[in-house]
């Protein structure tokens, strides 16, 4: 099986991400294509790639905490190519994982939040700084079977917008208030999954949070419960 890897972007470099999440999908059965450059996966999902992970952060940097250097060096538009690439992904019933800033990507695509199952809202979301806490799969989701409320460093993504046919499969209790921080959800044979989770090695090192991961894998590429 071959994967593509969207990786890298403004405040998310792709070192301290890459060497976990390599070893989880080559121990999943994949070979891995990585990139930084969002204008790349046309070519390289138009291979027949049979997982898309998305484990950016690739947006236009439009908030004014962001100033003109950051921007000329990090912003990025999803061009008509990119869009159609994912879509033709999807439409022909490939998977698609989303980890992290995968939320904010494409904030000048509205239907990327649809796909994904839910995004950031530029109004209302937010995230501390990264610090120890706890996170609760849901006992009824099947992705979650086995795995028991764990801890992570991490951080602790607030007020994601989850569309209504995505399947809640982690939450966090934050400020008295329940999180959701993944989800997946089916389109006819279409899977895809989202976890808020993994900034850094710190995360994504976690035993516990890579036991989730393998569990989503299996679940996206039809050999877990569906």
């Amino acid at each position: 099986m071959n994967a593509v890897l969207l990786t890298g972007g403004w405040a998310h470099p792709s070192d301290a991400t890459f060497e976990p999440l390599v070893d989880l999908l080559t121990e999943a059965g994949f070979d891995i294509t990585m990139t930084e450059a969002v204008e790349a996966l046309p070519p390289l999902l138009a291979e027949g790639a049979d997982l898309l992970v998305i484990n950016a952060c690739r947006f236009r940097m439009l908030d004014d905490r962001y100033n003109d250097d950051q921007r000329a060096e990090w912003a990025v538009e999803s061009t008509p190519m990119v869009r159609a690439a994912i879509v033709e992904h999807l439409a022909a019933g490939r998977p698609l994982l989303g980890l992290h800033a995968a939320s904010i990507c494409f904030d000048d695509w509205p239907e990327w939040g649809e796909l994904l199952g839910g995004s950031w809202q530029w109004d209302r979301s937010g995230h501390g700084p990264v610090a120890p806490f706890d996170v609760a799969p849901r006992p009824d989701h099947p992705v979650a079977d086995g795995i028991e409320p764990f801890s992570v460093e991490d951080e602790c993504y607030r007020h994601l917008a989850v569309a209504d046919d995505a399947a809640v499969l982690l939450t966090a209790e934050e400020d008295g208030e329940t999180h959701v921080l993944g989800w997946t959800r089916t389109d006819g044979d279409v899977r895809v999954a989202y976890s808020a989770l993994g900034h850094d090695q710190r995360s994504l090192e976690e035993p516990a949070h890579q036991r989730l991961l393998q569990h989503l894998l299996a679940w996206l590429t039809g050999e877990g419960p569906a």
